[in-house]
């Protein structure tokens, strides 16, 4: 009986263990970078826009994306091809008006991932909400404003493609005019 009470008192229990947590898949969203305002339906990017789209280079080297998303629009694929481009990356382009096709690409991301995404005013509030998130500072028409061009989406998914959390930065500020 003291053997039992000596071995009882030595027993040491396991350590607890923590179970591996399986690391989240991000998404990042941009809206396109500045556009010529050219009368057509599909412009080229500004000096500033092609500007902006080359320090975003910088702004996602830290988080290193291993998937590029642009719509159908040259001027999404002109402000993520630098960024394509440094990560040895080749952009895939989705159709701007098929938010199923779109949502169902964001939600199959491989957790550990980081995509960017390159959208629209009108295109990107849809998305982040279509995934759980949220973005704020709207327009009247729920849009990112016409005017903004350095809002930058951050949304976090969990395994099931759903958002965790979503927030909203300011990246790569123009210049004041003078």
């Amino acid at each position: 009986m003291l053997l039992l009470t000596v071995l009882a008192c030595t027993h040491t229990p396991p350590e607890p263990t923590v179970p591996e947590v399986e690391p989240a898949a991000v998404v990042v969203f941009v809206r396109h970078a500045e556009k010529a305002k050219d009368g057509t339906p599909d412009p080229p990017l500004t000096e500033a826009g092609q500007a902006r789209a080359q320090c975003l280079v910088e702004v996602m080297r830290p988080a290193q994306p291993r998937r590029v998303l642009a719509t159908n629009y040259q001027r999404t694929q002109a402000t993520v091809a630098p960024t394509a481009a440094a990560f040895g990356l080749t952009p895939e382009v989705l159709d701007a008006g098929d938010d199923a096709k779109w949502l169902e690409t964001l939600r199959a991301s491989k957790p550990g991932t980081v995509t960017l995404v390159a959208g629209h005013s009108n295109t990107i509030p849809q998305l982040v909400q279509g995934l759980g998130g949220q973005v704020y500072d709207l327009d009247d028409k729920g849009y990112i404003p016409d005017h903004v061009y350095d809002r930058m989406v951050v949304v976090t998914l969990d395994r099931q493609g759903r958002a965790t959390s979503s927030t909203v930065f300011d990246y790569c500020r123009a210049a004041p005019a003078e």
